[in-house]
């Protein structure tokens, strides 16, 4: 009986992920924003923008074993990365891709209020 309502608690548990239109996946695209866009940096992360040719506001996250050696953690600080870009699209007028690059493996212990205030204060110096 335990077993079933784990399973059935399972799987009410929805991940909110991107829509796909809001994610910036491609390799080639990531490397032209961080080549060709405006560069913003904050205490812990490293933002990239510029205007989206695909008229809708993309997100990547990306976190390097620099970060943290264990994956585990590194894609438990890109889920808290994605998640503060999600609360962050609201500050954003048009349409632009982002690349948000964790900096310091510290962004795990923020506050996640303190670490949507330092992508939404990056979005704001990038003009958008």
């Amino acid at each position: 009986s335990s077993k079933t309502s784990r399973k059935s608690e399972n799987r009410s548990i929805s991940v909110r992920m991107f829509a796909v239109a809001h994610r910036l996946s491609s390799s080639r695209d990531i490397e032209h924003v961080i080549k060709v866009g405006f560069r913003v940096q904050a205490e812990h992360v490293v933002m990239y923008g510029m205007p989206s040719p695909s008229g809708v506001i993309r997100f990547t996250c990306i976190v390097g074993k620099r970060v943290h050696k264990g994956a585990v953690v590194r894609n438990r600080i890109q889920r808290r990365l994605r998640e503060a870009c999600k609360e962050s699209m609201v500050a954003i007028s048009s349409a632009y891709d982002i690349v948000v690059i964790a900096k310091k493996q510290h962004i795990q212990l923020m506050d996640m209020q303190e670490l949507i205030h330092e992508i939404t204060g990056g979005i704001q110096k990038m003009a958008l």
